[in-house]
């Protein structure tokens, strides 16, 4: 990710004029009070944006650049937790692994953003493959965990 900012930022004239992409870096280990901890650090050092989001290493005359979009989370509890907290200042979330549909409720998480299929665009998928295929026996190996539970569930009720 860093390597691609910085190309972004090496051509930013011809892509993005007028236009500097930062980026700070937490890592939650999918812990959600790391996360909790993280978040709020992040919104906190909005106060001092060019130690938020301009790395020392980009020399920009830009006006106070404001957090916009957040990468991450992969876990599902984790990701509601500071979908929750990103909210209320609108920065938005984009998760590259949360799949519950839980998270397309806007009403509840306007600023949560994906970029895998949900839960429920997964299960019809799957079952449409079994369909079109005619497969007449399969296996379905999930994780025990909420997301493997989920899924399995799912699947067992698409193809009942």
């Amino acid at each position: 990710m860093i390597h691609a900012i910085q190309e972004i930022n090496q051509h930013s004239p011809r892509l993005l004029p007028n236009l500097t992409i930062g980026y700070d870096i937490y890592d939650t280990c999918d812990d959600v009070s790391l996360a909790i901890r993280a978040a709020l650090q992040l919104l906190r050092n909005q106060s001092d944006p060019q130690r938020c989001l301009i790395p020392t290493s980009i020399d920009s005359s830009l006006p106070e650049p404001q957090t916009k979009v957040v990468i991450g989370e992969r876990c599902l509890e984790v990701s509601i937790a500071i979908a929750t907290i990103f909210a209320l200042p609108s920065v938005t979330q984009i998760s590259y692994g949360s799949t519950s549909e839980l998270l397309s409720i806007k009403e509840k998480f306007p600023t949560f953003l994906r970029t895998v299929s949900s839960d429920k665009f997964q299960t019809k998928a799957i079952y449409e493959l079994v369909m079109y295929f005619l497969w007449q026996s399969v296996a379905i190996v999930g994780s025990s965990d909420e997301y493997g539970k989920y899924g399995t569930d799912s699947l067992l009720t698409a193809l009942h």
